[in-house]
């Protein structure tokens, strides 16, 4: 929602006016979600946390699959090499 906002304001700021519900609308249809656009960064994060990291929560993390830590260096390179994350 944030992402939406911050276009339809570039764009009424472009033409000098204040944002209408139409450059919201019009923002929404420009902005993909990044679980759309980065989906195999998110699912190999996931993959990556389930190993690795703590669950928030009480429930007992789940018996480590070997196989889903294969991509776990690749992963890392990824993370360090992306500006996004």
């Amino acid at each position: 929602m944030e992402e939406v906002i911050k276009e339809a304001l570039f764009q009424a700021y472009d033409k000098a006016r204040d944002v209408t519900d139409e450059d919201i609308l019009e923002a929404i249809k420009k902005t993909f979600p990044l679980s759309r656009t980065m989906d195999e960064t998110i699912e190999k994060m996931r993959k990556w946390a389930k190993s690795r990291a703590v669950f928030a929560s009480s429930e007992k993390p789940e018996e480590l699959n070997v196989a889903e830590t294969e991509d776990i260096p690749k992963l890392k390179q990824e993370t360090y090499n992306n500006p996004f994350i």
